[in-house]
């Protein structure tokens, strides 16, 4: 069975993986579930299982960075290397996230909100998958240089009987055999015949010393693979295999394995068993110098008799097409250096092993001396599928399968020689990465069958661009790279980068329709802007990340102000996540006014971050890098609680009619529970819906409103009210005033400031007026600060404003002074 781990101090991420992967099987096995809620318990789970396959991983738990120091140790001190990691934060595509893979060895991410059942079956499969291949390659690489250093022994004794008992010694060694087994030989002119003369015995197999007995049924399956030779037949538990030796000699083995044998078990078994044939008839001719006058002129391999100066005393019709390659025929010398080879050969008594392709074949060569007679025994055996299994391992290792470009293991490799090199010839060494903008929507949109065919194409449009000397390869995901290993300068290499990403710009067609693509592009050079592999990658992909941020399509070099910047968005991340796990944040509130009666009929809650001695991060940094790393859900729900029992401590000091006003993001307008964490916030705080206005931006809304207005009509749904903030800014209002329930605008702050000075903005405030007068909307000016300007808005007919001539946003201790100090009813107009 697959073994999953599930690290992560969320009850509810442990219920939901529970509910979606419980009693599946994939790649047809069933799943076993290991659950702990720390880094630390993780630990004490994986030294009872060693061979997890995925880790689905929170980062953090019991500290900020437990789950970064686990995968640290894991890889590190640990050696975990095939254990595929998934961890299960921060918003795919943005930093830090990209940086923290580089580092810390991480498979993928995701986030938990993205985590529907489809894409956590199909992210579990995709870890599955690599882990199983990883784990095929170490087992056809272990089993296959174990049996070569086995078979290294059998060359190393002399006489039948010894290397016999020496074949069977191997075998039980190499843990192929549980019983028993047995080795034998017969003739093969009478394949008829049931007779095998047993040469040796492992075990428990019964015997009469002469002959193998039935007792155990090894003499039938012997007899059978006699009939099959070269081909596994089995029998009741018992494995046999009949190789044809050269000499018109078979031999036999039998065993009983102790477990199933896999396709590596038996690749290695054969190979050993075929080398323990070449041995066997090695031995055969040190003790029978007449066999070749018995040998049949059919065999399937070449075999040779060479006199000590290099004479062709004997060829099989096997050996014809050798000797053709050679110019050369049975009498004539061999031409050189093979002629005098054999004779050096044969006074050392030195065997010589070689390899010669002819004939689209390759073939290896063990050229045995024998001395006492004066003449050498070539043997040729055919290798070229071998060769063709251990070719296309080794492609698989380094290749993509998808795509067939190198893959991440190659291009670390390549880069790794590239900078050695450049160390020593002083030529530069550059690396590009390219990451799709737009890819994840392909995906979603119309499946992953689309996305590999993006892919493809993506990778040939890239192959059609670089140079021949460059490497391309795709690293994972949409994430491609180049390393360039000759350029003249910086202006040459972003030259490169800007042609792979005009190749990206035309867009690509799927099922009859145009998808843009585009990529966005990190560059950065050795010895420039790092002096190590890990050192360029890593500047690489926050160059990468940078163009990104500044605007898809871009190409982005590396210089110390994009290392500041993530430096600072780093720190940021972790007082954020401090002071989330600390309670630590803060929310100020700023009062919304009725113009008319001069009264509070409202409060905004603005989430703030402390740094100490009364300073605070700006929103507009700390609401970013929340969104990207995840962390916009719970900075939300705690912003919306401490707001919602801050309400409720101000109807008791009677002030029960104030409406709660907080902001929404496009990240938590995207998260399919935002209604449920809602609804769960108001029931438990005992807070009435129809109090609580949710405000969203215009350019939220402009951009997003297809995948948000569901969620939008469940939170209308729950009874509170919906508000469109920055009113006039954006470019589609009339749209989606017209499909989404809305209840109130507010006009941007940018208008107000501009009443008296400004027609524009006089002539939008009072269309904006209307427009709410005509759909029956509440309207609300931001940005208030002068008198001026809230006597020309009560003369437009603006019922509600809202700036700093009311108050500036404070903390709740000092709103609720503010609350005793301003009249809440006034007959003053």
């Amino acid at each position: 069975m697959w073994k999953i781990l599930i690290v992560d101090d969320e009850p509810g991420v442990h219920d939901v993986t529970r509910l979606v992967l419980q009693g599946q099987v994939l790649l047809d096995r069933p799943l076993l579930l290991l659950h702990t809620a720390s880094a630390t318990a993780a630990f004490d789970v994986l030294r009872e299982h060693r061979d997890v396959a995925v880790i689905l991983l929170d980062v953090v738990m019991e500290t900020d960075r437990a789950g970064l120091d686990f995968v640290e140790t894991l890889r590190g001190a640990w050696n975990l290397r095939d254990v595929r990691i998934i961890v299960r934060t921060g918003q795919p595509g943005q930093a830090p996230e990209g940086r923290v893979m580089l580092d810390y060895d991480i498979n993928d991410y995701t986030e938990k909100t993205e985590l529907t059942a489809t894409k956590l079956l199909t992210t579990i499969v995709g870890g599955i998958r690599a882990y199983r291949d990883l784990q095929n390659l170490h087992g056809v690489r272990e089993t296959l240089q174990r049996s070569v250093r086995a078979s290294a022994a059998l060359f190393t004794v002399r006489g039948i009987p010894a290397l016999a008992a020496t074949v069977l010694t191997q075998l039980a060694a190499l843990g192929w055999l549980r019983d028993g087994a047995a080795l034998g030989c017969g003739a093969a002119v009478d394949a008829a015949a049931n007779d095998t003369t047993t040469l040796a015995t492992w075990g428990k197999p019964s015997t009469d010393g002469a002959t193998t007995s039935g007792a155990d049924g090894y003499d039938a399956v012997a007899c059978q693979a006699r009939r099959q030779p070269g081909e596994w037949v089995q029998s009741d538990g018992i494995r046999a295999l009949c190789l044809r030796s050269q000499y018109a000699d078979e031999l036999v083995v039998c065993l009983r394995p102790h477990r199933p044998l896999d396709t590596n078990d038996v690749q290695g078994l054969t190979l050993f068993l075929d080398n323990a044939a070449s041995a066997f008839e090695n031995a055969c001719y040190e003790h029978r110098s007449s066999v070749l006058a018995r040998l049949p002129g059919e065999l399937p391999e070449p075999i040779l008799r060479i006199g000590g100066d290099g004479t062709v005393l004997y060829a099989n019709a096997a050996s014809q097409t050798l000797l053709t390659h050679w110019r050369t025929k049975i009498g004539e010398r061999l031409p050189e250096p093979w002629g005098d080879r054999m004779a050096e050969l044969l006074v050392l008594d030195r065997r010589l092993d070689a390899e010669i392709a002819f004939g689209g074949r390759v073939f290896e060569l063990s050229m045995n001396p024998v001395p006492a007679v004066g003449y050498l025994n070539l043997f040729g055996r055919d290798v070229t599928e071998y060769r063709q299994v251990l070719s296309q391992l080794q492609y698989r290792a380094f290749h993509d399968e998808l795509t067939g470009l190198h893959n991440r293991a190659y291009f670390r490799t390549a880069l790794d020689a590239a900078i050695a090199r450049s160390q020593t010839e002083g030529t530069p060494v550059g690396v590009i990465l390219i990451d799709l903008d737009q890819f994840k929507q392909v995906n979603d949109t119309i499946g992953h069958d689309a996305g590999d065919i993006v892919l493809k194409e993506v990778a040939r449009r890239l192959s059609d661009r670089v140079r021949g000397d460059d490497v391309l390869a795709r690293l994972g995901g949409d994430e491609f790279g180049v390393l360039v290993l000759a350029f003249q300068g910086p202006d040459e290499l972003n030259g490169l980068a800007n042609r792979l990403r005009a190749g990206l710009e035309e867009p690509i067609t799927i099922e009859s329709r145009e998808w843009p693509l585009g990529c966005s592009l990190g560059v950065t050079s050795f010895p420039r802007d790092a002096s190590t592999a890990d050192g360029l990658m890593r500047c690489a992909d926050l160059a990468m990340y940078h163009a990104k941020r500044e605007g898809a399509g871009g190409v982005s070099g590396y210089d110390d102000e994009i290392q500041r910047s993530v430096r600072h968005r780093a720190n940021v991340e972790v007082l954020l996540r401090q002071a989330l796990k600390t309670g630590t944040l803060d929310v100020h509130y700023q009062p919304i006014l009725h113009l008319d009666e001069n009264r509070i009929i409202g409060v905004e809650a603005l989430a703030r971050m402390p740094l100490g001695k009364g300073e605070f991060i700006p929103p507009h940094e700390f609401i970013g890098i929340a969104e990207e790393c995840g962390l916009i859900e719970p900075l939300g729900d705690w912003v919306l609680r401490r707001a919602l029992a801050d309400m409720k401590r101000w109807e008791a000091l009677g002030h029960g009619d104030l409406r709660l006003a907080v902001n929404v993001s496009s990240r938590q307008l995207r998260d399919p529970s935002i209604a449920s964490r809602f609804r769960r916030a108001l029931v438990e705080l005992e807070f009435p819906p129809a109090r609580l206005e949710v405000e969203l931006t215009e350019s939220v809304l402009v951009s997003d409103v297809r995948s948000a207005v569901q969620h939008i009509w469940e939170l209308h749904a729950l009874g509170a009210r919906l508000s469109i903030d920055d009113f006039g800014t954006g470019y589609s209002s009339l749209t989606y005033l017209r499909s989404l329930p809305v209840s109130k605008l507010k006009i941007d702050r940018s208008f107000v400031i501009d009443l008296a000075r400004s027609r524009d903005a006089l002539a939008i405030v009072d269309a904006v007026l209307s427009l709410g007068k005509s759909l029956r909307l509440e309207v609300i000016a931001e940005g208030v600060e002068t008198p001026e300007q809230a006597q020309a808005l009560r003369k437009m007919g603006c019922r509600y404003g809202q700036g700093y001539l009311f108050g500036r946003p404070v903390t709740a201790e000092d709103f609720e002074q503010y609350l005793g100090g301003v009249p809440r009813r006034s007959d003053a107009p």
